[in-house]
């Protein structure tokens, strides 16, 4: 499939998590990258007990949406491997500002 360039000032965030069944222990990883491509930071978390997987990728694109924002980006694209995740993000997105 591999990265597709981005309409100008879009950044773009990918995250994908681990997560040990039974003890709750996840890691997670997280690239941001400009529409050129080039990678703007990325991250590296690990020991964080959660839930279940659901929680783990929920929380891995919460935590990028906070750091991108703080890094003063507002139009971001996020991308995982979690469909269910992604989907949950933009119906509670619809829900509280009525579009996305």
């Amino acid at each position: 499939m591999g990265w597709k360039m981005l309409i100008l000032g879009v950044v773009k965030i990918n995250v994908d998590v681990a997560f040990v069944y039974g003890s709750g222990f996840s890691q997670t990883g997280m690239v941001a990258r400009d529409s050129n491509g080039i990678v703007l930071y990325s991250t590296v978390s690990s020991g964080e007990v959660m839930f279940s997987p659901l929680h783990a990728e929920l929380m891995a694109i919460l935590n990028g949406l906070i750091l991108a924002k703080s890094q003063g980006f507002d139009v971001i694209v996020v991308e995982s491997d979690c469909l269910v995740a992604i989907q949950e993000f933009k119906f509670r997105i619809l829900l509280a500002f009525g579009s996305l």
